[in-house]
């Protein structure tokens, strides 16, 4: 019988070079997501590990047999690794999803592997590259949390800043429906392209309402690197 794929995921191959202490993508050109798959030969009970750029080419960037006491190592939710006799192989996944069921493969896979007698079948060479230490994995995902709370953090900023400008709105109009004496005005918000942007669907606010909403166009502006032409006329 030929050998079938009993799973599949999409992730980019990675190799891990020792001698500089960081992960390359695998394969020429440039890094791309592969459709990674684990096939089964029923046969002889023989898995392995093959990878193809999602590209034209279909590269083959991994072509990696899964022997009796690999040691498969879940890094992080999102980036799993083990080591052959050659080097370290890393797999950074697109979803978590795809992490948990290619790692449910491999774990199904080396249980077969590791339950079959002795006689006849390869064990893992003792490898030839050390790969990241404990403390270099520790370090990684150190770092990645960092940048998760980094991103919630400025999430939550720009929150409470769109907070603050709606308030500040809400407080202005009522300021001004209190006065009754501004003159109202014709606002005219030009991106770079020249497409009239209308505010709050009406052109026409007072003096106070166009100087609060300058600020805001100004600061949302600056935050996407836009430029913009802001005229007000009575």
């Amino acid at each position: 019988m030929s050998e079938s794929s009993i799973c599949q995921a999409r992730a980019t191959v990675m190799i891990y070079d020792d001698g500089n202490k960081k992960w390359l993508p695998a394969g020429a050109g440039a890094q791309t997501f592969s459709r990674v798959q684990i096939y089964h030969n029923p046969s002889n009970n023989a898995f392995r590990i093959v990878g193809r750029k999602m590209q034209t080419d279909q590269q083959v960037v991994i072509n990696c047999p899964i022997v009796r006491g690999l040691k498969y190592n879940q890094a992080t939710p999102n980036f799993h690794q083990w080591r052959d006799a050659r080097q370290v192989w890393g797999l950074n996944f697109g979803s978590k999803e795809d992490a948990t069921l290619f790692a449910n493969c491999m774990a199904h896979a080396l249980e077969v592997l590791n339950s079959m007698a002795d006689a006849g079948y390869a064990t893992l060479p003792r490898p030839v590259s050390n790969g990241p230490s404990p403390e270099e994995l520790e370090q990684q995902r150190r770092l990645e949390q960092q940048r998760s709370e980094q991103q919630e953090r400025e999430r939550q900023e720009r929150e409470r800043q769109e907070r603050e400008w709606q308030e500040r709105e809400r407080q202005d109009r009522e300021r001004q429906a209190a006065a009754g004496q501004e003159t109202p005005g014709l606002v005219n918000i030009t991106l770079l392209n020249y497409n009239t942007v209308q505010l709050n669907s009406s052109s026409y606010v007072t003096e106070s309402f166009f100087f609060v909403c300058f600020l805001k166009v100004r600061t949302r502006c600056l935050r996407n690197k836009m430029l913009v032409k802001i005229c007000w006329t009575v």
